[in-house]
């Protein structure tokens, strides 16, 4: 017997106008769709509902609790024959919606749609801060110097990993370049792969010359990028005199001073 005491449920399905109505009304707050074929698609789809992260948290904590007040007020009704009216249902689960705000700190989306759903529940919109933008662009060696490149990547993480360097004159010409599989690695270890075996091929080397070392970010380090993205098509190191075709665009940017930008909070 459910809240409706007519129509049959089980553990798996719960057939009822009553809680029905409950998951209705939470679905039409949150302009959103819940599976509910059976308790267990139920709980799937509610991860899978795409959100901001400040209304993604009230999603959550409101569609955990309906199981249990669900339960809760079955057991109730058939131990204590009470009695319960949907507005009462939805008083409780909009206090536990607005107590888990509390303790989230995500933040809105810039929609109507994520401030209406604020509203209704009568929480303070957290709107994220204006991202920081930097202009990333690479630049010629110091003349007679020589520049190099290095980048590791990975197409998973663990994945089929590669590495990457290019050598370019002060002019901005290539000089030479090669691109290195390495294995089955995560994106990180690549990273670090390619730095520490440059650094011990080197050391006795560098320690005889002049030589600085920085840093840039992936969109301004266009070829050597590339060379590491594609090393897992080889079997072993590959070297080029000139760049190779699959660097030509990366390269072109270089020459011309191209600006990519980058976004971060």
């Amino acid at each position: 017997m459910g809240f409706c005491r007519s129509e049959e449920e089980s553990v798996e399905h719960i057939e009822c106008r009553f809680v029905n109505s409950v998951w209705d009304k939470l679905d039409s707050t949150f302009h959103a769709r819940l599976n509910k074929d059976s308790i267990r698609h139920q709980f799937d789809s509610t991860f899978k509902v795409r959100m901001s992260k400040q209304v993604k948290s009230l999603w959550i904590a409101e569609v955990i609790p309906v199981f249990w007040l669900i339960s809760k007020k079955r057991n109730q009704i058939i131990c204590d024959d009470a009695s319960f009216w949907l507005q009462q249902v939805l008083l409780l689960l909009w206090h536990c919606i607005q107590e888990a705000d509390n303790l989230d700190s995500g933040t809105m989306e810039t929609t109507v749609t994520d401030l209406m759903i604020l509203k209704t529940f009568n929480v303070p919109n957290r709107v994220s801060k204006a991202p920081q933008i930097v202009e990333v662009q690479w630049s010629l060696p110091i003349l007679g110097w020589i520049k190099i490149n290095t980048d590791g990547a990975a197409n998973e993480s663990p994945g089929l990993a590669g590495c990457g360097d290019i050598f370019k004159t002060y002019w901005g010409f290539c000089k030479g370049c090669f691109a290195k599989p390495l294995g089955i690695l995560y994106a990180y270890e690549a990273e670090l792969t390619r730095c520490l075996a440059r650094w011990k091929r080197d050391i006795q080397f560098l320690n005889s010359k002049m030589y600085c070392v920085s840093h840039i970010f992936r969109e301004g380090n266009h070829v050597a990028d590339r060379l590491a993205t594609n090393a897992v098509r080889f079997e072993d190191e590959t070297w080029w005199v000139t760049v190779p075709g699959f660097c030509m665009a990366g390269m072109a940017k270089d020459m011309v001073d191209f600006s990519t930008y980058r976004f971060y909070d």
